[in-house]
């Protein structure tokens, strides 16, 4: 980002603040697209498109737009002059179709590559909520048969005097200490989880959020290939729209929203700009790769390196999807055995010493 664009402003011409996200940002390019590919006047059409929306920051972006077309400027400097409103891949994207001419079919692939990841996405959310429901659920179970069935066994099995084993005395812990807690410790759980959603969905922003879910266990890998495939996916678009390469770099690594292929991506414009190749560049920096490496490697001594990356994203999405049902898979296995585990724990716990007080009255 040049120190121009850090001064301006994330606010628009009427007024309303706000940098759109990845989605509005795809909804934005969608209707440019059809407005480009059906040759409509964009005032007009962007206004039409506007009011279909009844408020947020897309229809506030659209009219902003509009109105500075309105005004006699071209559509690129209308997007440029909204300042940090819009992504700084997606001012890049339309700039590279305007450049090439090509402005429907460029904001058209950006649109298809958002669909895509944000189908790979919501398998990903899914592959994660299916077992934490379940997980919910067998705690909830638990904690029922807790409270309302073990206190009942308890009192039997002290009637009797009968000798617990080891895995029933287990049970008889839990559930003492399930009943000993009050509403007050869990509503405070509940406050402490809500808080954490909250700071999760308001004080980290999409790039914080995304380096974390790149961190999780069996399904980062997932998030991190997606960055790679929306990153190669953008600089094939840019570069196809005739955009220069030092440029195009740093705006494709934005578009990922990994803040290490970010950092990454202006390393190697820097080392680009300096007059190394972009393969030579890259193999030094550990954000990419290797196949991606040999990917531009076998690019750059054909002179098509846009084809090459836009495979490269093909590459990429399909090992993020593969990533994803093998998640899917190994997570619903495990969390369907510890089902298992909890019924048998607690249909032994119950059974082993009911049998030893049906064996002393039949004795």
């Amino acid at each position: 980002m040049t120190p121009d664009e850090e001064k301006r402003p994330d606010v628009g011409a009427n007024g309303i603040s706000g940098r759109l996200t990845a989605a509005e940002s795809a909804e934005f390019a969608r209707g440019l697209a059809s407005l480009t590919e059906g040759s409509l006047p964009l005032p007009g059409g962007l206004r039409a498109l506007a009011g279909e929306l009844t408020q947020g920051r897309v229809r506030s972006a659209l009219l902003a737009v509009a109105s500075r077309i309105e005004q006699g400027e071209p559509l690129h400097d209308a997007i440029d002059a909204e300042g940090r409103r819009f992504p700084g891949h997606l001012r890049g994207l339309i700039l590279a179709g305007v450049r090439s001419g090509r402005l429907a079919e460029v904001l058209g692939g950006y649109v298809a590559a958002h669909l895509t990841g944000a189908d790979l996405k919501r398998s990903i959310w899914l592959g994660l909520a299916y077992p934490a429901m379940l997980l919910v659920g067998m705690t909830g179970v638990l904690v029922f048969v807790c409270v309302s069935v073990v206190q009942d066994y308890d009192e039997v099995f002290q009637q009797f005097g009968v000798a617990l084993p080891v895995i029933t005395r287990r049970l008889l812990t839990i559930s003492r200490w399930v009943n000993g807690v009050t509403a007050g410790m869990v509503a405070g759980l509940a406050v402490l989880v809500l808080a954490i959603g909250l700071i999760a969905r308001f004080a980290m922003d999409a790039v914080q959020r995304r380096q974390f879910l790149v961190g999780l266990p069996l399904f980062g890998p997932a998030w991190r290939l997606l960055s790679l495939a929306e990153f190669s996916r953008v600089l094939a678009l840019l570069l196809e729209g005739q955009v220069p390469l030092k440029e195009a770099l740093p705006l494709a690594g934005e578009g990922s929203l990994d803040s290490e292929l970010e950092e990454a991506c202006r390393e190697v414009a820097e080392r680009v700009e300096r007059g190394e190749w972009l393969s030579e560049a890259m193999s030094d920096v550990n954000a990419f790769p290797p196949t991606l490496t040999q990917v531009v490697v076998w690019a750059e001594g054909r002179r098509t390196l846009p084809e090459a990356l836009g495979m490269a994203a093909e590459m990429f999405e399909a090992r993020a999807r593969s990533r994803v049902r093998f998640g899917q898979i190994l997570v619903g296995i495990v969390v369907m055995v510890l089902a298992l585990v909890e019924i048998g724990f607690l249909q032994l716990s119950l059974m082993l010493p009911m049998t030893q007080i049906i064996s002393k009255l039949s004795g």
